[in-house]
C-alpha cells in the first residue's frame, strides 16, 4: 500500500511539473521566441523561466555547452551566459582571484555578454558560508563584486 501511495505521489508531482513548464512556454511572447530562435538557431534542451514580470530566461545547450539568455517582454536581448570550467578562465583572472580571494573556492564560472559588459567573466566564489559573485573584464580587471549569500 505504501508503494501505491509513493507511486501516486510521484505521478502527481510529475504531472504538476510538466504542467508548470507548459504554462511558462505558453506565456513566452512571440517577440521573445522569435529573437531567441534567430540568435540561437542550434539551441537544444530549451527550458524557459520568468526572471521577473519583465524578463524571460532561456536555459539551453549548444553542442553540449550549457548557456542561458535573457530577454525583456519586447524580445530585446539582455544577456547571454556561457558556462565554462574554472580552467577556461583567462590567466589574468586566475591571478587576481589568487591574489585578492586566495581562500575562496571557485563554484561556478561563466563567460557573459550583456548590455553593460561585452565578453566578460562572471565567477561565483565561496569561503565558509559566504558566496560572492565577481565580474572581470577579459584582461582580468575586477569590474564588480557582490555578496550573494551568507548562510546561517
Amino acid at each position: 500500500m505504501k508503494n501505491l501511495y509513493l507511486a501516486l505521489l510521484f505521478a502527481v508531482v510529475a504531472v504538476n511539473s510538466a504542467c508548470s513548464q507548459k504554462n511558462i512556454i505558453d506565456e513566452i511572447p512571440n517577440e521573445v521566441d522569435s529573437t531567441f530562435k534567430s540568435m540561437f538557431p542550434d539551441a537544444s534542451k530549451i527550458k524557459w523561466e520568468m526572471e521577473n514580470s519583465k524578463e524571460f530566461e532561456a536555459e539551453f545547450s549548444i553542442k553540449g555547452v550549457k548557456q542561458s539568455a535573457n530577454f525583456n517582454n519586447d524580445g530585446v536581448w539582455l544577456e547571454t551566459e556561457i558556462e565554462i570550467s574554472a580552467g577556461e578562465l583567462p590567466k589574468s583572472i586566475i591571478a587576481n582571484l589568487d591574489k585578492d580571494f586566495k581562500d575562496y573556492k571557485i563554484e561556478e564560472a561563466n563567460k557573459i555578454s550583456n548590455l553593460e559588459y561585452v565578453d566578460c567573466f562572471e565567477v561565483e566564489i565561496e569561503k565558509d558560508e559566504l558566496t560572492i559573485e565577481v565580474i572581470f573584464s577579459s584582461n582580468g580587471e575586477l569590474i564588480t563584486k557582490q555578496t550573494l549569500e551568507v548562510q546561517d
